[in-house]
């Protein structure tokens, strides 16, 4: 061990030794080198984030197309795709969204029922719009609290089956929910989760207009 040290040693000193005896004109033609792979490095990122920031367009367009044509596993593997291109991606700094004055605060979150019944897919996007999400349900206060609110309606929540890893998701936390949270009827074809009006948790095609819940993090 004290003998790898030594060399280890010798060899970063070998290094600073050869760095500090560099002829002049040497020294400038690899700094130059590196000043051109530096400026290379930058312009290749920006041409990329450009190019990611075109498809992404194009990709919100079909997503928006797939969910108009009640199409809504199509919109949603599309929208996993568009979220796995924005990682990475520069985001500009934009002021923290609005939380609307009639949600009301649980649990380190802030709730809103939504009685304009939409389907699933127009749900999450209405939440996003508005700056939160289709509100998740991973525990039992935060059940009951919405079976109250929600005034024995049915409605749409935030859990949908992962088709890669068959498992049923928080749309914004990628968490599986305990199994007392999970669908009484999972189904590779019933991707989407409601409450019932049976106040079950039940899954389905996601398709038929429902009042939903958006939920926005306290801070």
């Amino acid at each position: 061990m004290k003998q790898a040290t030594v060399l280890l040693l010798s060899v970063i000193t070998f290094q600073i030794a050869v760095g500090q005896n560099l002829p002049k004109e040497s020294r400038e033609l690899l700094n130059k080198l590196k000043e051109f792979e530096e400026k290379t490095y930058s312009e290749a990122d920006s041409f990329i984030a450009e190019k990611r920031k075109q498809v992404l367009q194009v990709l919100e367009t079909h997503m928006s197309e797939a969910t108009k044509q009640g199409n809504l596993e199509a919109a949603l593997a599309v929208r996993e795709e568009i979220a796995s291109l924005k990682i990475g991606l520069p985001t500009e700094k934009s002021a923290p969204p609005e939380i609307p004055k009639d949600a009301i605060y649980f649990e380190g979150s802030y709730y809103k029922f939504i009685t304009k019944p939409v389907n699933w897919i127009t749900a999450s996007f209405e939440c996003q719009k508005m700056g939160g999400h289709l509100a998740e349900i991973m525990d039992q206060k935060t059940y009951d609290f919405l079976i109250e609110k929600s005034s024995g309606e049915e409605f749409y929540f935030g859990l949908y089956l992962d088709t890669l890893s068959e498992t049923y998701l928080g749309t914004v936390s990628k968490k599986t929910p305990p199994k007392e949270f999970l669908p009484y009827n999972p189904g590779r074809e019933r991707s989407f989760l409601r409450i019932n009006g049976d106040k079950k948790l039940e899954a389905g095609l996601g398709n038929f207009p429902r009042p939903f819940f958006c939920q926005w993090p306290a801070g």
